[in-house]
């Protein structure tokens, strides 16, 4: 029997999709204790994963990714593509360092992996919005604790420039006043 698990989620196809890698682990996990090759207790590296979000503001991402326009892009139609694939439907993935974003809220967790524990809390979140501006979207990344909070707590961050980061952009953009709160669930 095994104590100890060390995550590597560099071998799958999921790269890059950080939510996506991080509950893959977790049923790795689950599914080795269920198992019974993990020992109760063990230790689990990464311990915990936090699914961060931010509201932002770009305009670029918003004309990077939207249909084209007039429906011709180098002399070929893309009606049927502008008609069946809006940007808000789906999420992209994007180096947002690349990008003019501009965060409006302050980074907040939504959700909370514990992989020892094989539990997944999502939190009930009351979002304060630092500026004025215009919400194009939804950042999202994940935060990985090695051990838990308080035992020499490090956390390796999927939001900067060596990673990329969920986008999940509105249907339309809302504009937003500083102190505007809004409340909601992962």
């Amino acid at each position: 029997k095994a104590n100890l698990v060390v995550a590597e989620p560099y071998y799958e196809i999921l790269e890059g999709w950080h939510v996506q890698e991080a509950l893959n682990y977790f049923n790795i996990v689950s599914a080795l204790r269920r198992r019974g090759v993990l020992q109760e207790p063990f230790y689990s590296v990464p311990a915990l994963a936090s699914v961060m979000v931010c509201a932002f503001e770009s305009k670029d991402i918003g004309s990077a990714y939207t249909s084209c326009d007039n429906n011709k892009l180098c002399g070929f139609c893309h009606n049927a593509i502008n008609a069946e694939s809006p940007l808000y439907d789906h999420e992209i993935r994007i180096s947002s360092w690349q990008y003019d974003i501009r965060q409006l809220t302050k980074p907040t967790a939504v959700a909370t992996i514990d992989y020892q524990a094989g539990t997944i809390l999502e939190d009930e979140i009351e979002v304060q919005f630092e500026t004025s501006g215009t919400c194009h979207g939804i950042l999202l990344w994940v935060d990985y604790h090695l051990r838990h909070v308080g035992e020499n707590h490090q956390v390796i961050s999927t939001s900067g420039r060596g990673h990329q980061q969920i986008v999940q952009m509105l249907p339309s953009p809302i504009d937003i006043t500083v102190n505007q709160v809004t409340n909601g669930k992962a």
